[in-house]
């Protein structure tokens, strides 16, 4: 379990991390003590070596029909994206566009991929090209959402983890997300109920203890994180951190960020 470095998203987990919208401020964001992740889109590490994924995206650049070079281009770009090598990722998914703008969901992962590396401004005129694309896309708020979150932003964060829910109230990375939102906003009555829609109440008073933690409220902390662990002698990191609070906060707190 890691408090957030970043959020988001992702990674950003109190107790999992995913490397969905991982900046370096991730490394502060949180995430559920059950869901591996807090952005929506796909992550999974393709199982290609470099070399296979570097000749694909050789293989992308012959000259083919634009429709037909569109789909190579794409087909490639995921494989890339999927596993890390997110600027070969970026250069094959802006070329897919150009052989066909029509395309659905491109500019939410290039939003996703600017975000992940560093270009805010890129990232931003991506996700609101996507947003004016798919408009009813619950994902694509949630990642918009994070990438609020992980600037520290976390009001905004919470207005797009709540269109997110209006458009699929099932949405529970979104859930997550916005519990988080709240506990940073030390709303921490709406950041358990957001929490309770995800996870058990023990999981989600450990959530909220974690957050607590880091922003310095220790009294809070110690008792949702007591609280937490009495009902739960399997939440490893909730215990690790309340001991260190019992035992005065000297030093960093156990797991890091």
């Amino acid at each position: 379990m890691m408090l957030p470095v970043r959020p988001t998203g992702s990674q950003y987990a109190l107790t999992s991390a995913r490397r969905g919208t991982a900046l370096t401020f991730i490394a502060m964001a949180i995430c559920a003590v059950v869901l591996p992740a807090c952005s929506s889109s796909g992550d999974q590490r393709s199982s290609n070596s470099p070399a296979d994924l570097r000749q694909a995206a050789i293989s992308a650049g012959v000259e083919l029909p634009s429709n037909e070079a569109a789909r190579a281009s794409l087909a490639t770009a995921r494989e890339l994206d999927k596993g890390g090598f997110d600027d070969q990722a970026i250069a094959l998914y802006e070329r897919a566009r150009e052989h066909d703008a029509s395309i659905p969901g491109i500019s939410h992962r290039l939003g996703v991929l600017f975000d992940r590396t560093g270009n805010s401004s890129r990232a931003m005129s991506e996700y609101q090209r996507a947003l004016a694309e798919e408009p009813g896309n619950a994902d694509l708020r949630n990642d918009i959402g994070m990438y609020f979150y992980t600037r520290g932003d976390f009001r905004s964060a919470e207005t797009y983890f709540t269109q997110a829910l209006q458009i699929d109230a099932q949405n529970k990375r979104a859930w997550m997300n916005m519990g988080l939102a709240r506990a940073q906003l030390r709303n921490d009555t709406g950041a358990m109920e957001a929490f309770t829609r995800v996870v058990s109440e023990p999981e989600a008073r450990a959530n909220l203890g974690l957050v607590q933690a880091r922003q310095g409220r220790m009294d809070e902390a110690k008792a949702n994180l007591r609280a937490a662990v009495a009902a739960r002698a399997d939440l490893d990191r909730p215990r690790e951190v309340l001991a260190w609070l019992e035992s005065g906060g000297r030093g960093a707190m156990p797991g890091g960020n």
